[in-house]
């Protein structure tokens, strides 16, 4: 659908956001209160992750209702959607992790001594727990693990830091389909019993430590996609044939109302950048709005990083310690910010040159 090719490109941005985050990280700059403004929401790359999570529950319930397939099919199709390229960048992510320790131990003019702390009990945690550590992410379940159980610092990040959210994915994809049953059904008391489920999976999430690869975790951004997707539905058409109004400017003003609160609910921005961007979606195409921001998410750039946004995520924490060292080896007297700006460039460049390979031979 014409209307949906702006997602491609969203996700585009959302990948490079995270990169971006991960290499102000990996430059010594921390949100340590110090950030404020763009910098403060770049280093937030977890927000984006949260979008992408919303985005999950809108486009998997879009497939749910336009194909016909058993719950077999569907979880099939959706496991060779993903493991294909994790399996490998994963059995990678293994050895390279003592590359990671080097980095971790040579980065004291960018990283705090909390941070190669951080880093080196990551790695040696990774190892020391590597009989659970190991089977959990080859079944694509270990955001389920609790840390206490692997003996990891962060099980959800250990190996390959981006496949926390994979995890998170793969056990949305389980239960997906039987959610889609329970929320077209016409029998009220089977969507009463979905969304006492969800509000439970909230209260879980928010209330035990566990992981926050665990589905409960973040049930209210699918959940709000897969909402997100019935009010599309209802009100595409509509918008299209000039019988509805645009729905951007009450966007804008809700989910400014929504940052506001973000000072007190960190969630909040997620949703609000969500609801901006749904709002885009059901905004008539000869809308001023329309012809002056779809254009970001669907020109030719940006639909194609979109295409190979899943490989970015998913590669360029590899790439990152990889050119960090190649930084720290020969140009070690870099001072952060020229630090940051080549590592930038040499992370993006390369993630990118990676990921088009990988798009076309595995995914």
């Amino acid at each position: 659908m014409k209307r949906l090719e702006p997602i491609e490109g969203l996700r585009a941005w959302l990948a490079l956001w995270v990169v971006t985050d991960h290499v102000m990280s990996y430059s010594g700059f921390d949100d340590d209160g110090t950030l404020a403004g763009l910098p403060k929401l770049l280093r937030e790359g977890t927000l984006a992750v949260d979008v992408f999570i919303a985005i999950s529950g809108f486009v998997i319930f879009l497939l749910l209702d336009k194909r016909t397939e058993n719950y077999r099919q569907f979880v099939c199709r959706r496991f060779f959607r993903l493991y294909p390229l994790y399996l490998p960048l994963f059995l990678l992510a293994i050895p390279l992790s003592g590359l990671r320790l080097w980095v971790a131990n040579h980065s004291q003019a960018y990283f705090t001594s909390s941070d190669q702390i951080f880093e080196t009990n990551l790695v040696n945690s990774a190892w020391h727990g590597w009989l659970v550590n190991i089977p959990a992410h080859l079944t694509m379940l270990h955001g389920m693990v609790p840390d206490s159980l692997a003996g990891a610092t962060m099980t959800r990040l250990t190996w390959l830091g981006p496949a926390w959210s994979i995890s998170l994915e793969w056990q949305f994809y389980l239960v997906a389909p039987l959610a889609f049953f329970l929320a077209t059904s016409s029998n009220a008391a089977w969507r009463t019993i979905l969304f006492a489920a969800c509000a439970g999976f909230f209260y879980l999430g928010h209330t035990f430590a566990w992981s926050d690869g665990f589905f409960p975790f973040h049930v209210e951004f699918f959940f709000i996609g897969a909402l997100s997707y019935f009010a599309f539905k209802r009100h595409s058409p509509n918008v299209a044939a000039g019988k509805e109004p645009g729905t951007f400017l009450p966007a804008i003003c809700a989910a400014w109302m929504l940052f506001l609160l973000a000072v007190k609910v960190r969630e909040m921005i997620p949703l609000g950048l969500w609801l901006i961007f749904f709002g885009l979606l059901l905004e008539p195409e000869e809308s001023v709005f329309a012809k002056t921001l779809l254009p970001l998410f669907t020109n030719p750039v940006a639909k194609f990083l979109g295409k190979i946004s899943y490989s970015i995520y998913l590669s360029h924490e590899l790439v990152l310690i990889a050119m960090q060292a190649v930084l720290l080896k020969c140009l070690p007297h870099l001072g952060r910010m020229a630090h940051f700006w080549v590592l930038l460039a040499l992370t993006t460049g390369v993630t990118i040159a990676v990921s088009a390979v990988l798009y076309r031979k595995i995914e």
